[in-house]
C-alpha cells in the first residue's frame, strides 16, 4: 500500500505546442485568449493541423459555460481530425471541515 500525493489546484499549462481553447460563459470562443466565431477556429484548427498532424489541443470552460457550448467547440476540433484533445478542470470547493 501507498500513499501517493494527490492534485488540490489545478492549474493551466499553456505551452507553445498546445492549442488553447476556451468557452465562456456565454458560449464565446477564444484562442489563447482572443475571441474567434466558429468560422474562423475552423480556419486555425485546420491550418495547424497541416502542419503538425499530432496537435494537442486543451479545452477549458468557464464554470457557468453551458455543456453544449463545449461538446460544439470538441466537434469543431474532432471534424479537424485532431485526436489529442484534454480538458480543463478544476477541484471542488471545501466546505470546509
Amino acid at each position: 500500500k501507498m500513499d501517493l500525493p494527490t492534485a488540490t489546484a489545478a492549474t493551466r499549462d499553456f505551452k507553445p505546442d498546445i492549442i488553447n481553447i476556451s468557452v465562456d460563459k456565454v458560449g464565446d470562443i477564444y484562442i489563447e485568449k482572443k475571441p474567434v466565431n466558429a468560422v474562423e477556429l475552423h480556419h486555425y484548427l485546420s491550418n495547424k493541423f497541416r502542419v503538425n498532424t499530432n496537435l494537442p489541443v486543451y479545452i477549458s470552460g468557464d464554470k457557468d459555460a453551458t455543456h453544449g457550448a463545449v461538446i460544439r467547440v470538441l466537434d469543431l476540433v474532432r471534424r479537424e481530425g485532431i485526436q489529442k484533445v484534454s480538458f480543463a478542470i478544476a477541484p471542488q470547493k471545501s466546505t470546509g471541515p
